[in-house]
């Protein structure tokens, strides 16, 4: 398989702004009132944001077929796709090409249920897979053979696993679901080893009873080289963990309009949906230079930018190629990377609905646009899904 890459013709200036993360100058917590900042709306250009734009064929045959899969980790030499329909984990290459299938649907040694999670160690050499509650555990080397399996659950303390990652200290990280009892050794986040050793966890706390047990932070947590940044949602704040163990404080949402947060959410439990009534904070991402909540009810993407200190509602526009982009969505940024990665699917980016929009857009790479035109309308026979890497101009969060 080929990787397309397509410079932007036109001359773009490259950002000078410093690497070092911005957050690390103050312990001041910054306070960001959601309904405020809504009433300041801004669209983002695309050209402001990215630099250049690359797409990848991800292959398709009879052996790593897959119907709308999902990404679970996108790294500097390979992809791994996750097709739920079947619970099957397929692992390509960096060029798109397909390298095997890993692990398989079962009750067996090496094998997984539903629900899983997975990701890859940094240097890309491991893959860790975890199904719903971390009572199997599953490392695999990238030919698909089964290095480790341990039962995690009692280390977890939760009946299910939001994600797993590897931060920047190449931990094996769990962020675990809220359990549904009182359990003492509940954490925020959980590390382990490549033996799949406990090592330490972050923000212990008790379970609460007062606090709703929804939790939508499964995308809220990133790291760089600072440390990591994690939402703990029942407080309204982002924490970074810093390199010597400490949880800062850094953001902290405030809603002056509808401020039902905790009573909307815990009004979940009981199936009475409020999430277009009231406004809350129901994910929170990183774009470089920004912090974005969305949210549900009356108020939708808000951007705190990092170096103005402003926070505005606002969307994005694609000036590049016309068609819509994900990368205001949850967990598409790769901070160690400078990219934004999202999986294309044409059915769902208003590319049937929105082509003569999308045609008659002023764009600063029609040529990109072209082609993308002729891969939704003559796919080849082996081409699967089709993924856009958008270089950012900036590299911190």
């Amino acid at each position: 398989m080929k990787v397309f890459k397509i410079a932007l013709l036109a001359a773009l200036i490259l950002c000078t702004t410093a690497c070092q993360d911005p957050l690390l100058k103050s312990d001041d917590i910054i306070n960001i009132d959601i309904t405020e900042a809504w009433k300041t709306r801004k669209v983002l250009k695309l050209s402001d944001l990215v630099k250049e734009v690359e797409y990848i064929q991800v292959e398709s045959n009879v052996d790593c077929y897959m119907n709308r899969a999902q990404m679970r980790f996108f790294g500097k030499k390979h992809i791994l796709f996750y097709d739920s329909r079947i619970n099957q984990y397929y692992l390509f290459n960096r060029d798109g090409s397909f390298k095997c299938k890993v692990g398989t649907n079962g009750k067996g040694p090496g094998e997984y249920g539903l629900e899983c999670k997975a990701t890859m160690s940094k240097d890309e050499t491991k893959i860790i897979i975890s199904d719903w509650s971390a009572t199997k555990v599953i490392l695999y080397n990238t030919e698909g053979r089964v290095l480790k399996q341990k039962d995690l659950s009692s280390e977890i303390k939760s009946r299910f696993v939001n994600k797993i990652y590897c931060d920047y200290k190449n931990r094996i990280t769990f962020l675990p679901r809220r359990p549904f009892d009182s359990n003492d050794g509940f954490a925020s986040l959980v590390y382990f080893d490549f033996e799949l050793n406990r090592i330490g966890e972050v923000l212990p706390r008790n379970n609460d009873n007062q606090a709703p047990y929804v939790n939508l932070s499964r995308n809220a947590s990133i790291s760089n080289k600072n440390g990591t940044y994690f939402w703990e949602m029942y407080n309204d704040t982002v924490y970074q963990y810093n390199k010597e163990g400490d949880a800062i404080p850094r953001f902290h949402f405030l809603i002056t309009e509808n401020n039902l947060t905790e009573k909307a959410m815990q009004t979940r439990m009981t199936g009475k949906d409020m999430s277009f009534k009231y406004t809350f904070p129901s994910f929170v991402y990183w774009l470089p230079g920004h912090l974005c909540i969305h949210c549900s009810g009356k108020v939708g993407n808000v951007f705190y930018d990092l170096k103005s200190k402003e926070a505005f509602g606002a969307s994005i526009e694609n000036d590049i190629y016309g068609f819509r982009v994900s990368i205001a969505s949850y967990g598409s940024y790769y901070p160690d990377q400078d990219i934004c990665v999202s999986r294309y699917y044409w059915e769902d980016n208003g590319y049937y609905r929105e082509r003569d929009k999308i045609r008659n857009m002023e764009v600063t790479n029609p040529e990109l646009r072209d082609e993308l035109f002729e891969l939704a309308d003559n796919p080849a026979e082996d081409q699967g899904p089709i993924i856009m890497i958008l270089r950012m101009k900036q590299n911190q969060i």
